[in-house]
């Protein structure tokens, strides 16, 4: 966990977020894929991507192409979007690598993140309606399963056996993965319902702690 890359990931993620709340775009620019390529550095370090890692390693790299998208001057939201769909793909595989638990706790994972995914996009999808932005209904709702899928995955983890996932990986691995729920649902509440105070600087900071959670849990599971 000591290593030089993850604590410079650490270092550039709260530049990052200064710089959203200053509105400094050029520091934004570099601080921002800073954290993504610093926290591959760590996972090649601590892992040199062995099996999974290397999805991990995947889930990373389309995150990073997905801050490229939105940070280009005329912004890409779909090619964003996309990029972080297959990033929460990437994590599905690396977070499954055994069957699905088959447990009470298991089952209450998926109702409740059914149930709150629901609530979300039903809402979100009400507001692209009512604002005539159609065209992103169907990407929307398609983000919002596979993102669903992800948190449901992480959250199994806490239901799986401890020496498959003991608690100090799959507690980071949940709580990261709720962290990029969150970050990715306020994004979207601003951007389609109505803007949050300081949304932009809280959603990049739930965004890189969510990562850096979920990547030190892969590691420490190994």
């Amino acid at each position: 966990m000591n290593s030089p890359m993850l604590i410079l990931a650490l270092l550039s993620a709260p530049l990052d977020w200064l710089a959203v709340a200053r509105r400094w775009k050029p520091l934004e620019l570099v601080a921002k894929p800073a954290v993504m390529l610093f926290l591959v550095g760590y996972l090649w370090q601590a892992t040199h991507f062995r099996a999974p890692m290397g999805w991990f390693a995947l889930a990373l790299v389309f995150s990073l192409a997905g801050d490229v998208f939105l940070m280009l001057p005329k912004e890409n939201f779909l090619g964003g979007l996309v990029s972080f769909l297959l990033a929460h793909l990437a994590y599905i595989v690396g977070l499954n690598r055994e069957p699905p638990p088959r447990n009470l706790a298991a089952l209450l994972i998926v109702l409740m993140v059914t149930a709150a995914g629901f609530r979300i996009y039903h809402r979100l999808r009400a507001a692209l309606l009512e604002k005539g932005r159609t065209r992103y209904v169907v990407p929307v709702g398609v983000y919002a399963a596979v993102i669903a899928v992800m948190l449901i995955s992480a959250l199994w983890t806490l239901a799986r056996p401890e020496d498959a996932w003991p608690d100090a990986p799959s507690l980071l691995v949940s709580g990261g993965a709720l962290l990029f729920f969150l970050s990715d649902t306020f994004l979207a509440w601003g951007r389609f319902i109505r803007p949050l105070p300081g949304g932009r600087a809280l959603v990049h900071a739930l965004y890189h702690l969510g990562q850096v959670a979920i990547i030190a849990g892969a590691v420490i599971r190994g």
